[in-house]
């Protein structure tokens, strides 16, 4: 099967694939939580990096190449830019105020009237956790209440990939003539590459940024491509090969992950393809996980980390359902009328100035 064949297909797993890693994030997680970062020392000699960030690297290999197929398929930068901010900050903003509002005054050391007392503090919580380009340290902070969200760390990093990738999209567009606009274009992604690349050096070094990269080039390769089990099997095969070998494991990975990603997306068929009636919920899987797991320590003390899992995993689960039959799916279906309201005030804007 050549991968251009079937790339424009909504007949694949990639809703699956994505629930899947982000099921795998909370489970790292949970072992995490009770037994600390320090026990997946042995993966880190042994690979290179912990559970956890596989799975957050098998989010940015389908991330770079779906949203380079939504973005060449479109053809439109301001539709695409308009398509990622409804996929992104609807969710993270109800999640957040989710976090703010229900699990705060129920995990706050203070009384209910003396949280609420403080408005401020809750609307910065919620500020310091959207900014695009900026990572939150200590991610917010409510009154009384620690309710840290582990994994909004990635959130900026895909948001500079998508700024870089919509950038070079537009000066490939114009390479005829780089005029000062293109110039502009081009410095501003090199900035938003460089702040990526500099402030998550420690905590994502250059994987990501790579594995998006190459979901973008798979895309951009697709006609080239043949997906092959066998093949995906051989390469799944020497990466297991490579454990034990930090440095040739970490060589394999970003050439092997992506290949496999893509096999598991479009070879597997059947009863797999029905998980697509439930939705996406791996978005709100991500977001909500990590703050549900630290309500299930604090009402649960001295849970173990399978039950962290299963009870983290399973309320994570019911609020991403609800999220995007209620915030998510609908923002998205509102994307192509607010793009072409932008538009028209764009070109509202550049009559009166013209004028």
């Amino acid at each position: 099967m050549v991968l251009g064949s079937v790339v424009g297909s909504r007949d694949n797993n990639f809703n699956l694939i994505r629930f899947i890693a982000a099921f795998s994030v909370i489970a790292f997680h949970s072992w995490a939580m009770v037994f600390g970062e320090h026990f997946f020392d042995g993966w880190l000699a042994a690979i290179g990096e912990h559970p956890g960030r596989l799975a957050v690297d098998v989010f940015f290999i389908t991330s770079g190449f779906l949203v380079t197929h939504s973005l060449v398929a479109r053809g439109d930068g301001l539709a695409f830019t308009v398509a990622r901010v409804l996929r992104i900050y609807p969710g993270l903003i109800v999640c957040l105020a989710f976090c703010a509002l229900v699990l705060g005054p129920l995990l706050s050391t203070l009384p209910a009237r003396d949280y609420a007392a403080d408005p401020v503090a809750l609307a910065a919580y919620v500020w310091q956790n959207v900014q695009p380009f900026t990572l939150p340290m200590p991610y917010g902070a409510l009154p009384g209440a620690n309710i840290l969200n582990g994994s909004l760390w990635s959130i900026p990093v895909e948001a500079c990939c998508y700024v870089v990738l919509v950038s070079g999209w537009v000066i490939v567009r114009r390479a005829r003539s780089m005029t000062a606009g293109n110039v502009a274009v081009l410095a501003f992604a090199a900035i938003c590459l460089a702040l990526a690349a500099h402030r998550f050096f420690l905590t994502a070094g250059f994987s990501l940024l790579w594995m998006f990269a190459v979901g973008g080039l798979l895309h951009a390769c697709r006609d080239r491509i043949v997906l092959n089990k066998w093949a995906a099997l051989g390469a799944l095969a020497i990466l297991l090969a490579t454990i034990g070998h930090r440095a040739a494991f970490q060589a394999v990975l970003m050439v092997a992950l992506p290949y496999i990603v893509m096999c598991a997306a479009y070879l597997p068929s059947g009863v797999v393809r029905h998980f697509n009636k439930i939705g996406d919920l791996s978005y709100g899987m991500y977001v909500y996980g990590y703050p549900m797991q630290l309500a299930v320590t604090v009402a649960v003390p001295g849970i173990g980390p399978v039950a962290l899992m299963l009870l983290g995993g399973s309320a994570s689960a019911a609020l991403a359902g609800a999220s995007w039959k209620l915030v998510e799916k609908p923002a998205l279906r509102g994307k192509d009328q607010v793009a072409a309201r932008l538009r028209r005030l764009w070109g509202s804007s550049a009559g009166v100035t013209a004028v």
